[in-house]
């Protein structure tokens, strides 16, 4: 036999590689479906929504395929899995349902998606329900990845889980109500409580009727949007509305006019913040936040999209950009791209051209 042709040396210098080291590292965004579908997009370039795509988007995520994501039943349940693991897709609507990736059923109904970026240890989820309830639990007390469900709040029977953000400790929590009102408190008016607790009261509710219909981390340079069922909508500076104590009535966000039953979103972003408001036959629009007419808490809101007596709005969903909350994250990390496993345009088919030797085909990558 031949003589060994390579040799091994030792290195102080030389680094171990670790299962994490292999992963794919690529920035991506994560589509959730109403219909519980979910996948990653094959590029990191902003998903694009048609006017009726075949699944209306209840969530856009930006994230890092190294992240862990959390999904969250409207009955406090939780799993969380490596972003990489989830099917690739390039359209909103493909993939694969949520029961599929995870123990629950299809019975059971996704209310929540969110990013832990990888190097996250610090800080806290902030949760809410739709009746009011908040709830804060330490990062550090939530499994990291878990195939198997885990309780991250207890919620009563009558009640369901609506959002969670992630906090830095110090933050500000937005809470709007269905009925036109609006609180602004410090997260730390909520102290960390462990995984089974059930929370504590956030917001007081106009009757029985009335409900949260957003929760989100603000501060103060973020705009406030609003639309009602009927598509009227506007956009208030955060500043119109003062910071208080949980558990208050909060301040009037927006007169319902006489045509509008209630406020149907609230999204708290930029000036820059693309927003896709759905409606109940399936059709979209797309439109940043100042575009929008904007002015006091006082003004009246104005149409944004069209609805017939048939049709409503039924809510709105902006592109949730992946969190930066953690110091030392390596956000450059996302700059290395895995290559797709699907291809996002077939080959193309070539013209005859009469001759008899045919060139090589290639297939080109596309950016969208």
């Amino acid at each position: 036999a031949d003589a060994r042709r390579t040799q091994i040396i030792e290195h102080e210098d030389a680094q171990v590689l670790t299962a994490t080291d292999l992963l794919p590292d690529e920035q991506v965004w994560v589509m959730v479906g109403e219909k519980g579908t979910i996948a990653r997009s094959t590029t990191p370039q902003t998903v694009r929504v048609p006017r009726k795509p075949g699944e209306q988007p209840v969530a856009l995520l930006k994230a890092n395929t190294q992240d862990i994501i959390y999904f969250i039943a409207a009955n406090g349940q939780a799993v969380s899995l490596p972003v990489y693991q989830l099917p690739q897709a390039r359209e909103l609507g493909e993939g694969k349902h949520w029961a599929d990736l995870t123990p629950f059923s299809r019975r059971n109904h996704l209310a929540v998606a969110m990013v832990r970026p990888k190097s996250a240890n610090d800080g806290f989820m902030f949760l809410t329900t739709v009746g009011g309830t908040v709830k804060r639990v330490r990062l550090e007390d939530l499994p990291e990845i878990s195939s198997e469900a885990f309780t991250v709040i207890n919620v009563s029977d009558d009640d369901a889980l609506g959002w969670a953000a992630l906090t830095r400790g110090d933050d500000e929590v937005l809470l709007a109500t269905a009925a036109g009102q609006l609180i602004r408190f410090k997260e730390t008016d909520v102290r960390p409580m462990g995984l089974p607790a059930g929370g504590v009261s956030g917001i007081k509710l106009a009757d029985e009727t009335d409900g949260l219909v957003a929760m989100d981390i603000v501060d103060s340079k973020t705009w406030v949007w609003s639309i009602t069922d009927n598509g009227l909508a506007k956009a208030t500076e955060m500043s119109e509305y003062p910071v208080q104590g949980r558990y208050g009535q909060g301040v009037i966000n927006m007169r319902l006019p006489n045509e509008a039953s209630e406020v149907v979103s609230v999204i708290a972003g930029q000036e820059d913040t693309h927003i896709i408001i759905t409606t109940a036959i399936g059709v979209t629009k797309k439109l940043r936040l100042k575009e929008s007419y904007s002015g006091s808490r006082s003004i009246k809101p104005r149409g944004a999209i069209n609805v017939g007596v048939r049709n409503r709005v039924i809510g709105a969903v902006r592109f949730t950009e992946r969190p930066d909350m953690i110091v030392g994250d390596d956000q450059e990390s996302g700059d290395a791209q895995q290559m797709p496993l699907i291809n996002d345009n077939p080959p193309k088919k070539k013209r005859s051209t009469g001759r008899s030797k045919k060139s090589p085909s290639t297939t080109k990558r596309s950016n969208t």
